[in-house]
């Protein structure tokens, strides 16, 4: 990937395959929704990967179609893929947003570690906060300044470079740098740029290079915007919500998840969700919560071998 390719034509040759796919899209809604179904999993891959997880881009599949990990090998990773993949939907939420803040960004770290236990997200370490709050402000003000003659290409490598070499949190940084430098590029109506997982190297040896923007690394973020938008032509097969199973919203899965807590004893939380199949993990998650707080069920055992039981109300 080390050819070096011209800025400025690199920039128009991105923004006609854009305009291309958008004419294809109609509506800009749609365009955005599609954009965010054909990169959910080669997004969620390659950010992974970059960060040192050890994964498949099966598994990253499976888990974002099921909304949980089936199977022991995806277990390991299975938080850490439904994270990356939260905090990339909530960058899509965030595109029509006025300005983006420093709030937007500390709950943007805050969903990135959602289900990591004990990991401090959204705050600034201490000692450095002033410091990096200042720092902060001023990269979100020109991160929030509408140049429209800016070109992409150098915009989407400022804005990760910036990020990176602020280093606002204790962990996550460079996952933060990639839903950052693609907020941006998506508010300003264009398609998400991927670092390949297969270029790691280059990507260390340049981010490590110079805290200063160069040029070689803006023509690094360059080829991998154009690489990344031979996803806009693949079929619709390959995007995970062609297979995904369609979860219901607004269900309450409450007395299903009862009934089945009642007859089956010890039962665990996968087995539970046999039941509900056509519910997310998440809502599963939160009636089993729910019952627990009115006192319905309880959870008996270690972690690992226990399993939930029925609370038989005394007369």
């Amino acid at each position: 990937m080390e050819t070096l390719i011209n800025i400025e034509t690199a920039a128009s040759e991105f923004a006609q395959n854009r305009d291309n796919y958008s004419f294809k899209c109609g509506e800009e809604k749609k365009f955005f929704n599609a954009l965010k179904e054909k990169y959910a999993v080669p997004f969620v891959y390659s950010s992974l990967s970059l960060s040192g997880t050890t994964v498949t881009k099966q598994t990253v599949k499976n888990v974002i179609e099921n909304g949980f990990a089936e199977s022991e090998d995806e277990t390991a990773a299975g938080n850490e893929i439904l994270e990356q993949y939260d905090a990339y939907e909530r960058i899509f939420q965030f595109i029509d947003k006025q300005e983006i803040t420093e709030d937007n960004i500390k709950f943007l770290h805050k969903t990135l570690h959602s289900r990591t236990p004990d990991f401090v997200a959204g705050k600034y370490p201490e000692g450095k906060n002033k410091v990096i709050a200042l720092k902060m402000k001023k990269f979100l003000e020109w991160f929030n300044s509408d140049d429209s003659e800016e070109n992409i290409m150098r915009f989407a490598a400022k804005a990760y470079h910036e990020y990176i070499y602020i280093h606002p949190f204790k962990g996550g940084n460079g996952k933060m740098a990639r839903l950052i430098m693609n907020l941006g590029v998506l508010r300003r109506k264009f398609t998400p740029v991927i670092i390949p997982a297969d270029v790691k190297p280059e990507y260390d040896r340049l981010i490590k290079e110079s805290k200063e923007l160069t040029e070689d690394f803006t023509n690094f973020i360059a080829k991998c915007a154009l690489s990344s938008q031979s996803i806009l032509f693949k079929s619709e097969k390959d995007t995970y919500s062609a297979h995904k199973k369609r979860h219901l919203r607004n269900v309450d899965c409450s007395e299903t998840v009862l009934k089945a807590i009642q007859e089956n004893p010890g039962i665990k939380i996968m087995q539970i969700k046999e039941f509900v199949q056509q519910v997310s993990f998440i809502k599963l998650q939160r009636t089993i919560g729910t019952l627990r707080k009115q006192g319905l069920v309880e959870f008996r055992g270690p972690l690992r071998s226990g399993g939930y039981f029925h609370i038989e109300k005394s007369e």
